[in-house]
């Protein structure tokens, strides 16, 4: 008896899943900078063709990866929120998330954090952590003030002031392996929305 075909769609996805996957792997095993596409190739077991089919680069598959994780962010926020009570003070949503990715992959993170060539994966994780912030602060302050000059200065300035905390809080976490994610997220959410506050209503 002859096996079924599998569909040219799951062969597809089947070998994009593939090259993700291995290229956690290699990353915690070589870091970033060392790994060759001919790398991904062996150890996912795909041709050439079929890599550039989906990707342009070594660089375009961490931002596949990294735009990945950021959509699963967006999914886990979206299914929570009609079971959330909604809170009267500003807090983000997806940092949770965020905590909870970091914590969990952690050894992934212990093995490339500090290495020379993790700059280039950072640039992308802080890019990531500007458009999620970006999203529900944007709407959340441009709803309630004026779209002004100014106020389009406040809230790109307030942007990057929570993504440099939310990273620094995530690499602080990695450290400090014994608190959980909720935990981390409270303490992040109290401290850096207290100055913030102050700065959104009077800039």
């Amino acid at each position: 008896m002859s096996t079924p075909k599998q569909p040219a769609s799951e062969i597809k996805w089947g070998a994009k899943d593939a090259v993700l996957n291995i290229f956690h792997e290699l990353m915690r095993e070589k870091g970033y900078g060392k790994i060759t596409v001919q790398d991904i190739l062996k150890r996912a077991q795909v041709g050439r063709t079929t890599f550039y089919a989906h990707f342009t680069s070594k660089e375009d598959v961490l931002k596949v990866s990294i735009d990945r994780m950021r959509d699963d962010f967006l999914v886990a926020v979206k299914a929570e929120m009609p079971n959330k009570t909604p809170s009267k003070a500003p807090r983000l949503k997806f940092t949770f998330h965020f905590f909870n990715h970091i914590l969990s992959h952690h050894k992934l993170y212990d093995d490339i954090v500090g290495r020379d060539d993790f700059f280039i994966v950072e640039r992308y994780f802080l890019r990531m952590l500007a458009d999620l912030v970006g999203r529900e602060l944007v709407v959340r302050e441009l709803t309630t003030q004026q779209n002004t000059k100014a106020q389009r200065i406040k809230i790109e300035l307030s942007i990057q002031h929570l993504v440099g905390a939310i990273w620094s809080t995530s690499i602080w976490a990695l450290e400090r392996k014994h608190l959980s994610a909720s935990a981390i997220d409270e303490h992040f959410q109290n401290m850096a929305f207290s100055g913030l506050k102050n700065t959104l209503k009077t800039l």
